[in-house]
């Protein structure tokens, strides 16, 4: 299966999961409005927190080692049985964040049952998914996220019939259905034969705490903004933020899907400098025409998805927009370098994101309140990108035109494309 058919495959498979999670987060928002979406929204950080904190990278290690090395089984044995490992890590992460930030946050047994069921379930889901990115196995990939979401809306209906406008209930729904779907998908995965191996497990440890330690800071750069409206503006204003965000990062997708292929096929040593960077601009391209899409209809579909109180984050929207295309690039080259043993360069360049995100957002959240935030987030994410960018011509010899600008040739290229199955 060619590149273009494999990120199609996930592209679909992304757009799927996009619209289940719009539903949901549009029934949660008219449901609960601004204060329950905050809600919604952090304890849907705290699992993703967990998820990242706890994991190492050791999954998206397994990819690499898979293709670089002879052990194959027993690689892929150790990153399934590390899904539990890591998934177990990863609570005690979330709880001690909430001891040290929100102490009595910590003794609400939603947020227990939240952070035990959505943590594990990513972990497992996130393994699972690798296993089968490792494999060559891409349309199995792509199944497993949208699968999820048909019985979390069933679960939701049940809670929405008999506990109506709670929403610990439609959030204990959706974490028991989510760890029910992640534990038919990890043992679906299951590798045949192979052994659990601590030397295999050290080796994808080293390797993918270099790129995790970038995955977290910028997590952190994604997510810091959520925490700063929450401590110094409202639950309300964290609501309708969150909001312009899944909008705004809904058309993420894009770069992730051709990324989430280019990742493997770098590490196969099956693309080249040239490839990458023709992926890149083409990309940006299409992201390009989608923002301008979504920045036209954004304040329609505020009004009439969401309800009034959301339009007042249109003018997040459209900057956050121009953050997301900032880092789409920055994603892209960085699954390159990676898939050829760079890990670390996404790592310092997702550092010096994180200091502008820290100290733009305590001068701009407080004078322009989420406003500010989308411009701290527009700076931040553009550092990210510049640096990997810069990274990425040095290392491939290559010019910043070739990431952005169309080249000669790029229409045949497509039209190739196209014609590969």
């Amino acid at each position: 299966m060619s590149f273009f058919a494999q990120s199609s495959w996930t592209f679909s498979s992304n757009l799927v999961t996009k619209a289940f999670a719009f539903v949901l987060s549009v029934y949660i928002a008219q449901t609960f409005g601004p204060e329950g979406r905050g809600e919604y929204a952090y304890l849907v950080l705290l699992s993703t927190l967990g998820t990242i904190w706890g994991g190492f990278g050791i999954s998206s290690a397994g990819v690499y080692y898979y293709n670089n090395s002879s052990q194959k089984e027993s690689i892929l044995k150790t990153v399934w049985l590390s899904g539990f490992l890591m998934g177990l890590l990863g609570i005690i992460f979330v709880y001690i964040f909430l001891a040290i930030l929100k102490p009595e946050t910590a003794k609400n047994p939603y947020i227990f049952y939240g952070a035990f069921f959505g943590v594990l379930s990513s972990m497992l889901i996130n393994h699972a998914q690798k296993i089968y990115l490792a494999t060559g196995r891409i349309k199995s990939y792509n199944y497993v996220m949208p699968s999820l979401y048909l019985p979390i809306f069933l679960g939701i209906l049940v809670s929405h019939l008999f506990f109506y406008k709670q929403i610990n209930a439609v959030l204990a729904c959706w974490f028991s259905c989510m760890f029910l779907m992640s534990m038919y998908w990890i043992f679906k995965s299951k590798p045949s034969s192979g052994n659990f191996s601590l030397a295999i497990l050290y080796s994808l440890m080293i390797f993918g705490i270099q790129s995790q330690v970038g995955v977290i800071l910028q997590l952190v750069n994604y997510q810091v903004d959520k925490i700063y409206i929450e401590k110094m503006l409202s639950t309300e204003w964290l609501g309708i933020y969150a909001v312009a965000v899944s909008l705004s990062q809904g058309l993420m997708i894009i770069p992730t899907s051709a990324a989430t292929i280019l990742y493997p096929k770098a590490s196969k040593g099956s693309l080249n400098s040239d490839d990458s960077a023709f992926i890149c601009r083409i990309v940006l391209w299409i992201l390009l025409l989608a923002s301008i899409v979504l920045g036209l209809s954004g304040k329609l579909i505020l009004r009439y998805v969401f309800g009034e109180d959301y339009v007042a984050g249109y003018l997040t929207l459209i900057i956050l927009l121009g953050a997301t295309f900032a880092a789409a690039p920055g994603q892209l080259l960085s699954s390159d370098l990676t898939g050829r043993g760079k890990p670390f360069i996404g790592t310092i360049a997702a550092f010096f994101g994180v200091i502008t995100n820290i100290v733009l957002n305590f001068y701009f959240i407080p004078k322009y309140k989420i406003v500010g935030a989308a411009i701290t987030s527009l700076f931040s994410y553009s550092t990210t990108s510049l640096i990997i960018c810069f990274y990425f011509m040095s290392f491939h010899k290559s010019c910043f035109t070739r990431l952005i600008i169309p080249q000669k040739g790029d229409f045949r290229k497509i039209r190739t494309a196209l014609k590969m199955k």
